[in-house]
C-alpha cells in the first residue's frame, strides 16, 4: 500500500466520524444561527430512561450554550426540558 492509498483511506474514516458527529453542542449552535428569525430549531432526542423520542425546540442560543454538556428546549406541552448533547439523534429547522 503506498503512501496516497493509505493517506486516501484516511481521509475517508475522518469524513465517517465527522459526519456521525455533527451533531454536537457547535453543530446546533451553527444551525441555529443559520435559521431565519420566523423559523424554530428542533432537536429529536434518542430514547432515554425518562424519554422517549422526544422532540424539543430550542428558542433561544442560550439553551444550548449555557453548559458544554447539557442543554434545554421547550417540549410539546411548553415545559422546560434538559437534555445531553450526546442524546441529540436529529436537528432540523422547522
Amino acid at each position: 500500500m503506498n503512501k496516497i492509498e493509505l493517506r486516501n483511506i484516511i481521509r475517508e474514516e475522518i469524513k465517517k466520524v465527522l459526519k456521525e458527529d455533527n451533531l454536537t453542542q457547535q453543530g446546533l449552535i451553527t444551525l441555529f444561527n443559520k435559521k431565519a428569525k420566523n423559523k424554530e430549531l428542533m432537536i429529536f432526542l434518542k430514547h432515554s430512561g425518562k424519554h422517549r423520542s422526544l422532540e424539543l425546540v430550542i428558542h433561544d442560543e442560550d439553551q444550548i450554550t449555557s453548559n458544554k454538556t447539557y442543554g434545554h428546549g421547550t417540549n410539546q406541552d411548553g415545559h422546560e426540558v434538559d437534555f445531553k448533547f450526546s442524546d441529540v439523534i436529529n436537528a432540523r429547522i422547522v
